[in-house]
């Protein structure tokens, strides 16, 4: 499981090209926004940490269990308290956003692609999107 608390882990997946570079891209427009939410400055991304609201986890196939994930003691993501989810789209790639509120300051956002975890998390994943 890749985790995003800051700038700096963006970079660090992206020199390491450990996930395709229209999905870093994504990330870090995702992150930046996040940052400007929370604090309402736009260049502060550049130091902001989201570690105290809740991280952005990306499940990776053949390393990550959907059914075990142990960021917050969460298990199961069937069991998860789920906000919603987005689908997005990036040059083919299909993947879920999934947003799990855990109190009213903190949240997980999980990024996960879409049948690379089977046809049964697809489908209840399907059940929390919202359409924009």
């Amino acid at each position: 499981m890749l985790k995003i608390k800051t700038i700096k882990d963006i970079k660090r997946i992206r020199k390491q090209e450990l996930l395709p570079l229209v999905l870093v891209e994504e990330l870090e427009r995702y992150f930046k926004e996040i940052c400007h939410s929370i604090t309402g400055d736009d260049e502060v991304w550049k130091t902001c940490s989201i570690a105290k609201h809740g991280p952005i986890l990306i499940l990776e196939q053949g390393k990550d269990d959907p059914n075990n994930i142990t960021e917050h003691s969460i298990g199961s993501i069937f069991d998860a308290p789920i906000e919603f989810t987005n689908k997005i789209t990036l040059d083919g790639m299909e993947l879920f956003q999934t947003v799990l509120v855990l109190n009213n300051s903190f949240c997980l956002v999980i990024y996960i692609e879409k049948a690379k975890f089977g046809n049964e998390l697809d489908e209840y994943l399907s059940q929390y999107l919202v359409e924009w």
